[in-house]
């Protein structure tokens, strides 16, 4: 049986120049960062506080099992190819 990953996809805000969470299989989660190990960091703690506040984990402190989670980003623009 394949273990439940919760994935995390963010994505790069060009003009607000900051990478966000655009969906996710985590309730609640929102977050922004300059960049993707700040968003790592942060997710790192946001990702199971939240699992744990609406019941899909039992409290961390009380049990030793992981969080299995993935972060995938994208960040896509239109470059010129040098001459």
């Amino acid at each position: 049986m394949d273990e439940l990953v919760f994935k995390v996809f963010v994505e790069w805000d060009k003009k607000a120049k900051v990478w966000f969470v655009s969906n996710t299989d985590v309730p609640g989660l929102n977050a922004e960062a300059k960049n993707l190990d700040e968003m790592s960091n942060e997710l790192s703690r946001l990702v199971p506080e939240l699992l744990v506040l609406n019941g899909a984990l039992p409290d961390p402190c009380n049990d030793e099992s992981e969080v299995p989670w993935q972060l995938v980003s994208k960040h896509q623009e239109k470059i010129r190819a040098a001459c």
